[in-house]
């Protein structure tokens, strides 16, 4: 799990731009302090670590901190592969993603009780206010993938961005007295 929970880490941070410059997986238990720059200096606290689990050039930010805790990285290595791969036709496939997500949530909510230091950093508010809506809509992507492929993922994230719209234009008319 914690091959995964690093691997996230540096996923995001090369998404985000940070160019990596180092990674290893550990079974100890890390602070959040220690994923950085490389250079043991990074925004997350005044810990400074020579050696941490994952380093980038830059300074870090909240998404990269915060991925493990919502992406299901082993699901989103078998949705890539299914890209390139069409393996729709066997059943397995199937079984893969449904272990894979099981593994996901499974180790989340693990490595929330193993990791509470990097999501206080972030503050509770701010995690409870992301990660359970983030979580539902990822969980809602895989499922709806593995009974329709790819297009039933635009129709799910269509589906789920309608009472968002909604409620914005509500707010919207509210603001503005109509």
């Amino acid at each position: 799990m914690r091959a995964e929970h690093e691997a996230t880490h540096l996923l995001f941070a090369a998404l985000t731009g940070h160019p990596i410059i180092g990674w290893r997986a550990s079974d100890r238990q890390h602070s959040s302090n220690e994923i950085g720059n490389g250079l043991g200096n990074n925004s997350r606290g005044s810990k400074k670590t020579r050696n941490p689990p994952v380093q980038f050039v830059g300074e870090g930010n909240w998404l990269i901190q915060i991925a493990p805790y919502f992406f299901p990285t082993a699901a989103g290595i078998l949705w890539l592969a299914a890209l390139f791969i069409p393996l729709g036709f066997l059943g397995w496939t199937t079984i893969a993603l449904g272990f894979a997500t099981g593994f996901h949530v499974t180790s989340t909510i693990l490595e929330i009780r193993a990791d509470r230091d990097e999501l206080e950093q972030l503050g509770w508010r701010f995690c409870w206010m992301i990660l359970p809506a983030a979580n539902l809509l990822l969980l809602g992507a895989l499922l709806t993938f593995s009974q329709e492929g790819f297009s039933g993922i635009f129709h799910f994230i269509g589906d789920s961005w309608r009472p968002i719209q909604y409620a914005i234009g509500l707010i919207g008319s509210k603001s503005t007295g109509n």
